[in-house]
This record gives structure tokens, C-alpha cells and sequence, in this order.
């Protein structure tokens, strides 16, 4: 049976959803799933060319692909199941410098031309639609919305008080990205990378400001944590170059088990 399942998913021989129906009803529109794929573990690498590490490095653990006919237009509903609300919440960090709206309907979503999408729980829900064939932002969060009915779950992520400090009454989605290892530290910001390289397992929550990021790092291993506090220091004596990273706090027991810097990297 288990041998039997995995071919299923190499294939991608759609498997329909627990709950969800072929046709459902959204207020008073019929939502039509055409076509319905679901992709666990390494399966992940058939459907998405050259991205799937930097989803695996965030905690993917299934996605599930809808394809859908909603108000006379064609959606394609992509969730992603993680595996906490951070990392939900990271990978969709990811995905958000595009947006011209941000944490409108929930409180972390985010719009573009051509894309709905959200992190809510564990879960990364993406809403893709075109524009010029009827399909529209609107009808896109209807469906987010009917999905999150399905899958909502009530956890959330929780983001640490000083980089809530930090953010101040500012979007999220506009300011706020999360990395917990080297491919997604090194799309948000390379030079902390480089601070960072060989020091896994840790967690970065950063705010992108206009003149530097600030970094707030939480590292398992305190041999890891003096390594970068000392790497940070070590720049010290280089603040009239640009690009630079500076210490701004430390803490050697977080209540999380870990160890904490602060610190920004100027641009």
C-alpha cells in the first residue's frame, strides 16, 4: 500500500481533498475544482523547478493544488502546509516585496496583479489569477476564504517583543521577513549570511528599515553565539563603509532555550 501511494504522487494522479466536494457554493457562486493535486515530501520536487529547497528549509511538510473555475474565471489555489506558523509565515515573507496592499483583510496577507496570498497557522496559502480573464484580487480571497474554512487551525506565530519594538505600528507583510537557514537568510539579506555561515540551527526575524536591516538571531549552540557575536565585532572598526553589521543587543538565556543578537547591517 505505502509503495502503491508514492506512485500516486510521482504521477501526480489528483486525490481529492477530505471535506471538498467537485463543485461547492461561495455566498451565491458555485466554486468548480477542475482539477485537484496533492504533493507530500520529496514529491515537492515535481512540481516546482528549482525551489523546492528553500521550502524544505522552512519545514514543508504537503501541498495541495486546486485548480478552479470561480465567477467565470480560471484560479489556481496553492497551500502549503508547514510545519509551525513561523515557518509558514517565512516562506510567505518570501514572496511579498511585490505587494500593493498588505495586511488589508488579514493580519498577515498580501495583494499583487496576479496573486492573492496569506500565512495563517501553518499554512501558506497562495491565490494565483489573470487579470485579463476575468479574474480579479476580489474573487481571489473569496477563495482564500472558503480554503481557510477547510484548514484554518488557531495558532499563530509568535515574533519576539523586541522586534515587535521595532516594527511599531508599521505593516508586517511590508516590513517584517523570518529565515531559519542559509538559502532563506541569503534571499533577504546576503552580508548576514556570510555572519551566519556554519552556525546552524538558528532563527532570524528581520525588519527591513530604509537606511539598514535589523536583525534579531536566535542561536541554539552558545560556541555559535560567540562566534557571531565576535564576527559582528570584528566589523566594528570598519563603520565608515557601508553594508556593515553592528551589535545593538545580546542576551545569553532567552526564555526560548536559546541565544540572542541584535544586530543591523547597514546598506
Amino acid at each position: 500500500m505505502r509503495i502503491f501511494l508514492i506512485l500516486l504522487m510521482a504521477l501526480q494522479i489528483p486525490v481529492t481533498a477530505a471535506g471538498i466536494s467537485k463543485v461547492e457554493k461561495y455566498s451565491d457562486h458555485e466554486i468548480k475544482i477542475l482539477k485537484e493535486r496533492t504533493f507530500v515530501k520529496e514529491a515537492l520536487y515535481g512540481y516546482m523547478n528549482g525551489g523546492s529547497d528553500l521550502y524544505y528549509e522552512y519545514g514543508f511538510r504537503e501541498l495541495k493544488v486546486f485548480d478552479i473555475e470561480f465567477q467565470k474565471a480560471n484560479y489556481t489555489v496553492e497551500i502549503y502546509f508547514m510545519s509551525s506558523p513561523e515557518e509558514a509565515f517565512g516562506i510567505y515573507s518570501q514572496h511579498t516585496y511585490k505587494c500593493t496592499s498588505a495586511d488589508s483583510v488579514l493580519f498577515t496577507d498580501c495583494t499583487s496583479r496576479r496573486q492573492y496570498q496569506l500565512a495563517d497557522g501553518d499554512t501558506y496559502l497562495s491565490v494565483v489569477f489573470d487579470p485579463f480573464k476575468n479574474g480579479n484580487s476580489q474573487g481571489a480571497v473569496s477563495l482564500s476564504q472558503f480554503f481557510l474554512s477547510k484548514y484554518r487551525t488557531d495558532k499563530r506565530p509568535v515574533i519576539p517583543d523586541s522586534v515587535l519594538d521595532v516594527l511599531r505600528d508599521r505593516k508586517i507583510s511590508k516590513f517584517l521577513k523570518y529565515a531559519t537557514g542559509p538559502i532563506s537568510l541569503g534571499n533577504l539579506d546576503y552580508h548576514s549570511s556570510e555572519l551566519l555561515e556554519g552556525l546552524n540551527p538558528y532563527k532570524v526575524w528581520l525588519v527591513k528599515e530604509s537606511d539598514k536591516d535589523i536583525f534579531f538571531c536566535s542561536l541554539k549552540s552558545l560556541e555559535n553565539y560567540e562566534t557571531l557575536k565576535k564576527r559582528i565585532e570584528q566589523e566594528r572598526s570598519y563603520e565608515d563603509e557601508s553594508g556593515k553589521a553592528f551589535l545593538m543587543s545580546e542576551s545569553k538565556e532567552e526564555k526560548s532555550g536559546g541565544y540572542c543578537l541584535m544586530f543591523y547591517i547597514k546598506r
